[in-house]
């Protein structure tokens, strides 16, 4: 399962599964050290792991989408 770090609060992070658009609460001190807000992260046989490649994605189609919208309203 893949879920963005939507926010931290204090020791603990508040994840959103990418595909179902649920939220719940992880500990910080569970999640990998560099854990971030916008962060993705895979979680696989118990435990989580950073996707880099899946954040600059993210990112990227996001950007993307932001600038199609920008020439709209133009």
């Amino acid at each position: 399962m893949k879920f963005a770090v939507d926010r931290i609060e204090g020791d603990i992070a508040v994840l959103e599964n990418i595909e179902t658009k649920e939220k719940k609460e992880e500990r910080l001190s569970s999640l990998p050290p560099n854990t971030h807000e916008q962060a993705i992260l895979i979680y696989e046989n118990g435990f989580y792991s950073l996707s880099n490649e899946e954040e600059l994605s993210r990112k990227d189609a996001l950007r993307a989408k932001l600038d199609r919208l920008k020439n709209l309203k133009h």
